[in-house]
């Protein structure tokens, strides 16, 4: 079980007048890797279980300090679906790879350092 954090924009216009407002939409989730199949259970595949979720308005391409207040029933659209749920694997994906990246580029980093001294 890992845990990861995403963010995303978000903009909601209106039709008629044009007016667009942008935010933010930070994601806190922890990702359950799922399970091999049994004798008596099917495989579970991945999981991501949100834990946090917080929408910042933007002005002037910076999201605001303090979180926006959207009402439940709009969050849940965002984030009660198939595609936010790939969306959150993918991007635990993305930064699972870049961590083991980094890990391996410090440890290169230091074998090279040692070998200097």
């Amino acid at each position: 079980m890992n845990r990861y954090s995403a963010e995303q924009y978000l903009c909601i216009s209106a039709s008629e007048s044009g007016t667009e407002v942008e935010l933010q939409m930070v994601v806190d989730f922890t990702v359950h890797p799922g399970s091999k199949a049994t004798m008596i259970d099917p495989p579970e595949g991945p999981l991501a279980e949100v834990e946090d979720v917080k929408f910042f308005l933007m002005r002037e391409g910076k999201p605001s300090q303090t979180p926006a207040a959207l009402p439940v029933w709009m969050i849940n659209l965002f984030c009660d679906n198939d595609d936010f749920q790939q969306w959150m694997l993918s991007e635990a994906a993305d930064q699972h790879v870049a961590a083991v990246e980094d890990a391996a580029d410090a440890t290169r980093e230091m074998m090279l350092e040692d070998r200097e001294a």
